[in-house]
């Protein structure tokens, strides 16, 4: 395994730290669900408070918050198990790790965005805990982060590979040139048979092996 398969593998698995650490903050600190039950009357009544607030359609942004991490690191575990079950989808698994660590650092990108965005709302500034909202948006910002250093990691390992692919071929063609200039033949083709010739009475000429040496039926020389 190469480096750059290291410093992705390590990557990926600090985007996956975010989220879950994103999802430990919403959990603990920025929603609170209380269930209020009245047996006398069969009733139940749930209050689900979220101090990230929520959005103007009403859209609660813990659930957004579980929504951006959940679907990353399922989507990270997927790409892992593909990647694994396919011998690195036949040797070009960096290509598809190229594309998928580009969507990442645009997914966590958007999310620093939204959440920027309603959190500078009065009505979600008001609200106590706001030095974990921060933190939220950091840990977004760091998502991006370590997406997009695995994209600039993956694209510099297949431009490697393109190059050295190139200088392979345009090595093999300059020494395959060389050759026919220098022998008349290139690499990988058999020399060809001594060539002989009629000289008449008898007489043959061995060319290329030994330009002067004649034989004679009688066996004189």
């Amino acid at each position: 395994m190469g480096c750059s398969h290291v410093l992705t593998s390590v990557l990926m698995v600090g985007q996956v730290a975010v989220a879950g650490a994103i999802i430990a903050l919403v959990v603990s600190k920025m929603q609170s669900v209380n269930l209020n039950v009245d047996v006398a009357h069969f009733n139940a009544d749930v209050t689900n408070t979220c101090l990230l607030g929520q959005t103007d359609k009403g859209v609660n942004l813990c659930y957004v918050a579980y929504g951006f991490s959940g679907v990353s690191i399922a989507a990270t575990a997927a790409l892992s198990l593909l990647l694994c079950c396919t011998c690195n989808l036949c040797g070009v698994g960096s290509v598809l790790d190229t594309v998928f660590s580009l969507a990442g650092a645009a997914w966590w990108a958007m999310a620093g965005v939204i959440f920027n965005f309603y959190f500078k709302q009065p009505s979600v500034a008001a609200l106590p805990q706001a030095e974990v909202r921060g933190w939220i948006i950091i840990l977004c910002w760091v998502g991006c982060g370590f997406f997009a250093a695995a994209f600039l990691v993956n694209l510099s390992h297949i431009l490697a590979k393109c190059c050295s692919c190139c200088a392979r071929c345009c090595g093999d063609d300059g020494t395959r040139a060389r050759d026919l200039e220098a022998g008349g033949r290139g690499r990988g083709q058999k020399a060809a048979p001594p060539r002989a010739s009629r000289t008449g009475q008898g007489q043959f000429i061995a060319q290329d092996i030994a330009p002067t040496a004649y034989y004679k039926p009688n066996g004189g020389r």
